[in-house]
């Protein structure tokens, strides 16, 4: 099936409108999180806030955590809608979903641009 959109936040309008200016914010620490993480001279630090999260060895995250083999993070934390589209639409097609959704209709990537626009890059 190919590559997948796998990870969303998803949440009403009215919800988002209601607590927009959190939202940007927590985006915004979001991007520089993963700035942070994936930053070399931060790996071992990395490592060891992982490990204790997880409560499992440094050793095991090491080669491949906030790595490129890893999991891709886009750096302003926007959903590849038109992948997600191709993966809603796959799976209704193989019967899996029982129907599909307007995945372009449906987002507002505007919170992300603008905590991305925030940072200092």
């Amino acid at each position: 099936l190919g590559p997948t959109q796998t990870l969303n936040w998803i949440a009403r309008a009215g919800w988002i409108k209601k607590n927009r200016a959190a939202v940007v914010d927590f985006l915004e620490d979001h991007m520089r999180f993963r700035a942070w993480a994936q930053d070399p001279k931060n790996r071992q630090e990395m490592l060891k806030v992982v490990s204790k999260a997880t409560k499992r060895p440094a050793k095991n995250y090491a080669g491949w955590v906030f790595t490129k083999k890893g999991y891709y993070h886009a750096p302003d934390a926007k959903s590849n809608t038109a992948m997600l589209q191709k993966n809603i639409d796959d799976l209704v097609k193989l019967k899996i979903l029982p129907f599909g959704v307007n995945v372009a209709k449906n987002t507002d990537q505007t919170l992300t641009t603008e905590a991305y626009g925030r940072l200092k890059r």
